[in-house]
């Protein structure tokens, strides 16, 4: 049939005839939507299970208020270990898309490697909360070393040729010889009249007559070198001692450089002794100068008719402070500097001050020093060479170690002096007995065995760097690990624990 291309009911002006476009049908695929007419689009039909907030493009999508039944804060964890933690294994042990056998596999070495991980840490652990130390010990040889301080004490206190006739020999007498008819109130006015600087001062062995020569670094001395001081032990002789002059050094070790003093104690003098020492000789301290010593718990003794050779060796001690130490520098009342031997002093004399009312170290304190009477009567019942219960019992001195110090060591060797035949040819030049040399003289020579100090000092052995190494040893060993990977563990905490609050709230 043929078409004549005419519209019915529409009147053409011409023949025209009205040409049939060919009509092409694209793919859907190359179809652009942005060029259909929206007019002719439908609609898309909202159902009831739609959630509303799709229909708000202003805000953002929310997430199901079920979430936490889906996934645990477990879960988030176990899902965020292996990209969450640096460890070697991890990324087996927690990957879910690994068969099971190679993740057990895993797991067991991971857990192994943490209880050996465990057990170092705690092992170093402990081992660092008990601050160990180390004790350094080191030679310094040097030009020069300095003299210490020489205390010589006569374990006579009073001579018998002053004390004779003046009533004091008469008291001691019938105390000592008759103690259970001894009245010591009978004595009370000449006890009282004195104290007992003025009994050494009177009655005791003086300089003159008890040190013949001083000898130092090989050049005589006069023997104004030495003076007499009154410590706990009474009164004592010193040599160097710290009295404004700049004191003694030595530039050679040996015996010819150093002190040899000769000195008598003079038995022939020897009366009775108000502590029972009943030994001749000399009780010899060697302490630093300048420092105060307590010589009833230092020294050592020479006899006469000897030689001592006291050879001595400096050390210089530096001690830890708490808490890797127990060193402390105390202040003291009476001292600038801090000692065991001053505390322990200034302990003794408050101790006696406390108990008698008095001070029994004349060179200490401004407290009254003690009277003869108190020295018998209170003095002496309480000190028992510090033996005694009531010191001990109830008095706690609070003496630390000092943090630095200086001690001299000494070593002693003996020979006879003087010979026989020198003794004889004394006792011919002096026309006395020869054996009064070897009764009463004493030779001592103190000198240092080295030109040499040790030191003495303590060090912190294991530091807190020393235990984060070990602890970072123990990560990388065996776990391969390091300190930043105990932060990626609590990271992952805080990590896991923030994204299952957070998508666990919103939309509520």
């Amino acid at each position: 049939m043929e078409v004549d291309g005419s519209i019915p009911g529409v009147a053409l002006k011409s023949n025209y005839v009205m040409p049939i476009n060919k009509i092409v049908v694209e793919s859907l695929d190359e179809t652009n939507m942005d060029d259909l007419p929206k007019k002719d689009m439908a609609l898309p039909t909202v159902s009831a299970s739609t959630d509303k907030a799709a229909l708000h493009p202003s805000k953002p999508p929310a997430y199901s208020t079920t979430y936490r039944d889906k996934m645990s804060l477990l879960a988030i964890f176990y899902k965020s270990v292996p990209d969450g933690i640096g460890l070697a294994g991890i990324k087996y042990a927690f990957n879910p898309a690994e068969v099971r056998w190679r993740r057990t596999f895993w797991l067991l070495l991971v857990s192994a490697g943490f209880g050996v991980l465990c057990y170092q840490v705690t092992d170093r652990c402990i081992y660092y909360s008990t601050y160990p130390k180390s004790l350094d010990v080191s030679v310094e040889y040097v030009d020069e070393l300095t003299f210490p301080t020489v205390a010589f004490c006569n374990y006579n206190s009073f001579r018998l040729s002053q004390i004779y006739g003046t009533g004091m020999d008469v008291f001691f007498e019938d105390m000592f010889y008759t103690p259970t008819t001894f009245n010591m109130s009978s004595y009370y006015s000449n006890l009282t009249a004195v104290n007992m600087t003025d009994l050494y001062d009177d009655f005791g062995h003086v300089v003159a007559t008890s040190v013949f020569q001083v000898r130092m670094n090989q050049v005589i001395l006069p023997l104004q070198n030495v003076t007499r001081k009154i410590f706990d032990w009474g009164a004592c002789f010193v040599f160097n001692d710290a009295d404004g002059s700049p004191g003694f050094t030595v530039r050679a070790a040996g015996k010819s450089y150093g002190l040899e003093i000769m000195l008598s104690v003079e038995q022939y003098e020897y009366f009775l002794e108000p502590r029972q020492r009943n030994t001749a000789g000399f009780h010899v301290a060697v302490y630093d100068r300048g420092t105060f010593p307590l010589i009833e718990e230092a020294g050592f003794v020479v006899h006469p008719g000897t030689h001592t050779l006291v050879g001595m060796d400096m050390r210089e001690v530096t001690n830890l402070e708490p808490p890797h130490g127990e060193c402390k520098n105390k202040t003291l009342n009476y001292f600038d500097y801090y000692g065991h031997m001053e505390c322990r002093a200034e302990c003794q004399l408050d101790f006696f001050v406390n108990t008698c009312g008095c001070k029994v170290l004349a060179e200490l304190g401004n407290a009254r020093e003690c009277t003869a009477w108190e020295y018998f009567t209170c003095i002496i019942p309480n000190f028992c060479e510090y033996k005694c219960d009531v010191f001990i019992l109830d008095t706690k001195c609070d003496c630390p170690v000092p943090c630095a110090s200086r001690n001299y060591d000494p070593f002693l060797s003996v020979a006879r002096y003087p010979s026989n035949y020198y003794s004889s040819v004394l006792a011919s030049q002096y026309n006395v007995d020869a054996t009064l040399f070897q009764d009463n003289i004493v030779l001592v020579s103190i000198f240092f065995r080295d030109m040499s100090v040790q030191k003495v000092s303590q060090q912190i052995a294991y530091s807190f760097f020393s235990l984060l190494c070990d602890i970072g040893g123990a990560l990388g060993l065996w776990l391969g690990g390091s300190i930043l990977t105990v932060f990626e563990v609590f990271d992952l905490f805080g990590h896991s624990a923030y994204v299952y609050s957070r998508r666990g709230t919103r939309g509520s």
